[in-house]
């Protein structure tokens, strides 16, 4: 008799529950990309919960293509890897480097003050890793082993700075300073290059072509 009015009661709980479920799916706007089920409302896929607890709100991140990068939803946009940052359209598409590749013409002032050029210096992307550029013809300078332009490879550093460079050279020794991006025309050059006869000094400001 116990078993059976257990039973009964049990029945009687379910029913009640799913009944007020049901009443609880009537009166519950879910909003226009949302579903009440059992009570709760399912989002549509793509759209989550706005302020309200109705589905509205577009989901940044859902199907999203960072590229080269990690989606972040509280942000609303692409957290770039490094080497990379936001292409017109948002995604990580852009190396550092892309800010430097191309002819770019000028002048520079050496340590006496004399000025030399103008002269072109072509830049293109290294071979090494997608952080490194090549730099021929640089300082106007030639190679004492090869007697033609100075080539150079540089690393960036970030989208407006080279540095850490090395001469592909046996005559030079090392190369020292930086390239500055002042704008997406600019850069200011300021490096001392040393050969086996002594140094050159060459501080300038080139403009892309």
């Amino acid at each position: 008799m116990k078993k059976l009015a257990f039973f009964s009661l049990l029945v009687f709980v379910v029913v009640f529950a799913a009944s007020c479920r049901k009443k609880t799916c009537e009166i519950l706007d879910c909003g226009p990309q949302g579903n009440c089920e059992l009570g709760y409302c399912e989002c549509n896929p793509g759209f989550g919960f706005d302020d309200e607890g109705r589905c509205s709100d577009t989901l940044y991140c859902y199907n999203r293509d960072c590229g080269n990068g990690d989606c972040i939803e509280l942000q609303d946009s692409c957290a770039c890897d490094i080497q990379y940052e936001h292409d017109a359209n948002g995604k990580c598409t852009r190396l550092y480097r892309d800010h430097f590749i191309g002819d770019w013409s000028g002048t520079h002032i050496t340590a006496t003050g004399t000025t030399v050029g103008p002269y072109t210096m072509n830049i293109s992307a290294g071979a090494a890793g997608i952080n490194q550029i090549k730099i021929i013809n640089f300082g106007n300078i030639t190679c004492p082993t090869t007697g033609t332009g100075l080539e150079v490879l540089g690393n960036v550093t970030s989208p407006t700075v080279v540095g850490l460079f090395q001469p592909v050279c046996t005559g030079t020794s090392g190369v020292g300073g930086t390239f500055l991006r002042i704008d997406p025309t600019r850069i200011d050059v300021a490096v001392t290059v040393f050969q086996t006869n002594g140094s050159i000094r060459c501080d300038g400001i080139f403009t892309k072509q």
